[in-house]
């Protein structure tokens, strides 16, 4: 026998299901009407980087509408030469107790390439040492195909 306060319990989750659905409805809405206007603003934010070092412009102001465009630059990570490093004196030592303290990283891609192209021995062992990555979560909405 259901009882008042099962029955009430069970309504709170089917409101709360309705509520998600709808908010997942509602962000579907929003990213199929932003879509042409995302592929628009890429192409305009294309031209106008293009005319801008063309122009040798680093900034477009509109004072009017209040208005500024400007190019930054933004610095990667770097990366290390590490064939140099380990041709220098003591740079074995120096990349193997960085690799210990976990600090040296393989690019999975690049390594996958060079397996493929050279198919070095050496690479193949790397690959047999590879441990899950960090995970991210994300939220996807879309069409139910």
């Amino acid at each position: 026998m259901t009882t008042d306060f099962e029955r009430e319990i069970e309504a709170q989750d089917a409101s709360a299901q309705a509520h998600l659905a709808d908010l997942a409805y509602s962000i579907a809405t929003i990213n199929e009407a932003l879509k042409p206007l995302e592929d628009q603003k890429r192409r305009y934010v294309d031209e106008l980087k293009q005319l801008m070092a063309l122009s040798d412009l680093t900034e477009v102001v509109d004072a009017e509408r209040g208005i500024v465009a400007r190019i930054q630059d933004r610095k990667g990570q770097p990366t290390y030469d590490l064939p140099r490093l380990v041709e220098s004196p003591n740079g074995c030592d120096a990349l193997v107790s960085a690799a210990m303290a976990g600090m040296v990283r393989i690019d999975a891609v690049m390594l996958g390439r060079f397996r493929k192209d050279s198919g070095a021995a050496w690479a193949d062992l790397i690959e047999s040492k590879a441990m899950p990555g960090q995970g991210t979560q994300a939220l996807t909405v879309g069409e139910l195909k």
